[in-house]
């Protein structure tokens, strides 16, 4: 990726249609994130242009906002500034503490209660893509071209975007476009769900090379539960991710508010001296 305008410090994620780097940038003489697409079709480039329009009028603390959209190499960059901030995946590599797992957990809920209240799916959870500040925890979101309005029209068709743009491990079932259900918040909730269940593992409940047997298990298989891998954490927690990866979304939270309550709860009565 080296360019006599950009130096590649570190690759964050690597993806079919384009790779995530931090970069140092020679002409602002300042690191950036930069997302580049690694071929010239127009669908990715378009979906790069949709992910800077949405943020024209979406002004939420959780979202890095592009600043450029450029030409480079044979196709087009994205940059963002760049913040103090590591990937979610590096800071999950050590075992967390609970006291880590409750301030992440906590500020991840607390974006999507934000999310709920601008009526928007966010649709592409996935870590690689969460950027953390380990000073405060704070969190912030770099990669959401999948963002889409809870009115939208295509929001019941299957999204070729969110499948080129999210791992499929954190798909809900009605996410798969193999079922009569409608895509809303609780969607969202279910990528939660999957989100906190490999932060305390390591794992994903449902992990297959092959993308149709991997949706066929999230579409059939329950997911193990957490409390048979992690007796050590308290039973609540356990019972509260149980409940957001149920396959009907009308057995999960109804609200990222009731997730937090009860979040809330269980970080009142556990100590936070042990590692997750």
């Amino acid at each position: 990726m080296e360019s006599t305008q950009y130096k590649r410090i570190k690759t964050i994620a690597t993806h079919a249609d384009w790779n995530f780097h931090i970069v140092f940038c020679n002409k602002r003489k300042k690191k950036l994130f930069m997302k580049e697409l690694i071929n010239s079709d127009i669908n990715p480039l378009k979906k790069m242009y949709y992910e800077k329009s949405i943020t024209t009028n979406n002004d939420s603390n959780w979202i890095i906002q592009p600043i450029a959209i450029e030409e480079f190499k044979t196709s087009h960059c994205m940059l963002y500034e760049h913040t103090n901030t590591i990937p979610l995946t590096d800071l999950s590599q050590d075992k967390l503490t609970l006291s880590q797992f409750k301030k992440i957990s906590l500020a991840i809920v607390n974006s999507f209660i934000g999310f709920e209240q601008q009526q928007q799916l966010f649709q592409s959870l996935d870590a690689r893509y969460i950027l953390v500040n380990q000073k405060n925890f704070n969190i912030s979101y770099i990669n959401y071209d999948s963002f889409i309005s809870f009115y939208s029209e295509n929001l019941n068709s299957q999204n070729e975007l969110v499948h080129n743009s999210t791992a499929i491990n954190y798909f809900s079932p009605e996410q798969t476009g193999q079922t009569n259900q409608q895509l809303d918040y609780r969607s969202d909730l279910y990528s939660v769900g999957i989100l906190f269940y490999n932060l305390l593992t390591n794992s994903f409940p449902f992990e297959n090379e092959n993308s149709e047997n991997l949706i066929y298990d999230i579409l059939t298989k329950p997911a193990p539960l957490l409390k048979k891998l992690r007796p050590d954490l308290p039973i609540m927690l356990s019972e509260i991710i149980n409940k957001l990866l149920q396959k009907d979304k009308t057995s999960r939270y109804q609200s990222a508010q009731g997730l937090k309550n009860d979040l809330d709860i269980v970080f009142k009565n556990i100590s936070f001296n042990a590692s997750v």
